[in-house]
């Protein structure tokens, strides 16, 4: 009976040193997105942003979906949020920079405007540019 006796390699710290050097440049250049969701109510709409960042649009909305399901989970009470119209996206924070629209209420209204022009200009995509003006769109009449 033979003694055989394993050899393990010790982890190359190097080779984990330098993936992680490019992961790190490879998430500077890449874009960041903060959630954010509008919750509207008899005339009230308000703007709330998830602190953490994702790599893609798509990420951080799901973030903010999650999140704001766990929140409601604990707060919830249901004859007073289902009266809530919710409308999430997500908003890209350019490089170089912690923050696209200021921290605080100002700039939530800011998010806001941002989410409208956002849609007004979806629908200018879908729709042409001169929907719902007069005399442009069969829904309107003009008297």
């Amino acid at each position: 009976m033979s003694l055989h006796t394993e050899t393990r390699k010790s982890p190359d710290l190097r080779g984990l040193l330098q993936k992680f050097q490019i992961l790190v440049t490879l998430t500077q250049y890449m874009g960041r997105w903060r959630g954010y969701i509008i919750a509207e109510r008899s005339g009230y709409r308000g703007a709330m942003r998830s602190p953490h960042t994702k790599t893609t649009e798509a990420a951080a909305i799901r973030d903010i979906k999650r999140e704001n399901k766990e929140w409601n989970s604990v707060n919830q009470n249901s004859s007073y949020h289902k009266k809530f119209r919710q409308s999430f996206g997500a908003y890209e924070i350019p490089r170089g920079s912690t923050h696209r629209f200021a921290p605080g209420s100002s700039g939530n209204r800011a998010v806001l405007k941002y989410h409208d022009k956002k849609k007004s200009d979806a629908v200018a995509k879908k729709h042409g540019t001169n929907f719902g003006k007069v005399g442009y769109n069969r829904f309107t009449n003009v008297y």
